[in-house]
């Protein structure tokens, strides 16, 4: 090797988390390329319109009335981009795209201020390079031209300040993430958990919220609109639309999608859902865990629940919760891996229906790492993944009644064990797995004569399931700091 490929190599290996961000950046902008031409209903129909009002009107005298159902805030800023020469098809989609690259450098600087690296890391690339090939990010952007990738930075911070306890900041933050769009209100029962948990902040800091979405309506008091207008907007939007389901896969549309007088029913079912979580945290005298995870699933769980259970929903409105979920999405890759290796090892002993179950170890360690919500949605990803790489879906009946079991019994016995008794959970929840696949395969078949096969089936488990939660005893307690690390 030649002394200046030597030194080059060398610059490379010293530079790779930089060289590596250039290119997932260059990746990205090529992956959004394609989209940039397509006109979408929405741009089509109220998009465009509305620029050519704002177009046709000098300075920001066509913030006299109200173009389109956003707010003034986002307003302001058409306004802005309709000065500059070209498409507005394609000036849309530049800002939304800018505002993509914003949000994975938000992410991955997040990500490592909490891992304590002081320069650029791989934790910064890999978070940045994530967040950019997002499904979700690249069609909102590059093919819809939709801004939820500007709300959604500013929802980041404004958690990342709440668990830094910067209250005022985090205010400031939620009020203009408000006066993007009105979705940023998945996340105000993020802030009631930690203010009655916490009780270190005051109701007083949401008027400082308040206050700054008012003020992002300046451009048009001072075009002679009301000073309520930033909440009358957002009053009238809430009435808009009138269906019960816009698109978007809600538990409502497994039921009656077409009745819009179900919307209040909707709205009060997810209050209630809201609210028994609350009395539960409060009924066990729970507190936020002091950790970035239990804000992120908190956060997750809070976007996606009203996503599934509001009424009106649009399918982009899952924008912020695709991106929380990431840590859990962690966590079923690993069950997925191990679940597709064991499909290519021998069972134990020939009989059928017996394996090692090595997947249950990462359900196991999700239950009694992060909690029994957590394990549930990496059990029922796994299940449904594992199905579909499988190329069998006659098996999820099984897995799900066997599955449901078992992560049932786990849950029971969470509260109860100690960190060197999880073998117990292992064993415990394998010999629920295999009733739960025994009592389906008999309701399948309609033969009772099968549960003569349970004694045995039960006796392997025990063995396998013994093996199972010794792994995950490891995990927890062995490795523990190490997946705080990587988690982080």
């Amino acid at each position: 090797m030649l002394k200046a490929e030597r030194k080059w190599i060398d610059w490379m290996i010293r530079q790779k988390n930089i060289l590596l961000f250039l290119i997932v950046t260059c990746l990205a902008i090529l992956a959004r390329v394609g989209g940039l031409s397509f006109v979408s209903a929405d741009m089509n129909d109220y998009l465009l319109p509305w620029a050519e009002q704002f177009r046709a009107n000098p300075g920001f005298s066509a913030m006299r009335s109200q173009i389109g159902d956003y707010n003034i805030l986002y307003q302001t800023l058409i306004v802005l981009i309709c000065r500059l020469p070209g498409s507005m098809v394609y000036l849309y989609k530049y800002i939304s795209i800018f505002c993509d690259f914003l949000l994975a450098v938000i992410c991955g600087e997040l990500v490592r201020k909490v891992k304590g690296d002081t320069a650029f890391c791989p934790a910064f690339a890999v978070t940045y390079a994530i967040v950019l090939f997002v499904p979700t990010v690249i069609l909102n952007s590059a093919v819809w031209g939709q801004c939820d990738a500007m709300y959604t930075c500013v929802c980041i911070l404004a958690l990342a300040a709440l668990y830094r306890r910067r209250y005022v900041a985090s205010f400031i933050a939620l009020g203009i993430a408000f006066a993007l769009k009105l979705q940023t209100i998945f996340i105000l029962p993020v802030y009631l958990y930690v203010y009655i948990c916490r009780r270190d902040f005051s109701l007083l800091h949401f008027f400082i919220g308040i206050f700054t979405l008012w003020v992002t309506g300046i451009p048009a008091y001072l075009e002679g609109r009301s000073l309520l207008t930033v909440f009358q907007i957002y009053l009238n939007q809430m009435n808009e639309y009138p269906q019960l389901v816009m698109n978007s896969p809600s538990i409502w549309t497994l039921f009656f999608p077409g009745y819009a007088y179900m919307r209040l029913c909707a709205l009060i079912t997810t209050v209630l859902i809201l609210g028994l979580f609350l009395y539960h945290l409060l009924n066990h005298k729970q507190v936020i865990r002091e950790d970035p995870e239990s804000y992120l699933i908190l956060a997750a769980w809070c976007t996606w629940t009203c996503f599934l259970f509001l009424p009106s929903m649009h399918e982009r409105y899952s924008y912020l919760s695709d991106l929380l979920l990431v840590l859990l999405a962690l966590l079923t890759a690993i069950a997925l891996t191990i679940f597709m290796l064991e499909a290519q090892i021998p069972a134990p002993v020939p009989i059928p229906g017996v394996k090692l179950g090595l997947a249950n170890i990462v359900t196991v360690f999700t239950v009694f790492f992060l909690g029994p919500g957590e394990g549930c949605l990496v059990l029922a990803a796994r299940i449904f993944l594992g199905a579909v790489f499988a190329g069998n879906f006659s098996t999820i009946l099984y897995s799900a009644a066997g599955g449901s079991l078992a992560i049932l019994v786990t849950i029971l016995l969470r509260r109860g064990l100690k960190k060197n008794q999880l073998w117990v959970a292992g064993c415990a929840g394998a010999a629920a797995h295999s009733v739960g696949q025994m009592a389906m395969a008999v309701c399948i078949s309609g033969t009772p004569a099968l549960l003569a096969y349970l004694p045995i089936l039960i006796a392997i488990s025990l063995i396998t399931g013994l093996f199972t939660g010794l792994c995950a005893q490891f995990l927890l307690n062995r490795g523990k700091n190490f997946w705080k690390t990587i988690l982080k």
